[in-house]
């Protein structure tokens, strides 16, 4: 597990996975793109820090699309849908 803020030393996966430099640098920039890296130049390659404000952000984008995803359901749901559902809610079986 690395910390916050820590260096990321890429000749350890290099020899434990037995990849090449210029392969492992691609999917670290990869990671960089998702925003969990950081690349400084000529510092190199470091785990993002994290805030209260990160993680705030982090969190919203999980729990958001869920009731969103609810909504979008319920909305296009036909009667045989909502009365599924009705019923699975209820304790039944029925399918």
């Amino acid at each position: 597990m690395l910390a916050p803020g820590e260096k990321l030393n890429l000749n350890r996966p290099r020899e434990t996975l037995g990849v090449e430099l210029s392969p492992l640098r691609e999917t670290i920039n990869r990671i960089v793109a998702t925003g969990l890296v950081e690349m400084e130049p000529m510092r190199g390659y470091s785990v993002t820090p994290i805030s209260v404000a990160n993680l705030d952000e982090a969190a919203a984008f999980r729990i958001e699309p869920e009731p969103d995803a609810l909504l979008r359901a319920m909305q296009n749901g036909v009667l045989d849908w909502e009365s599924a559902v009705m019923g699975r809610c209820n304790g039944s079986t029925a399918r």
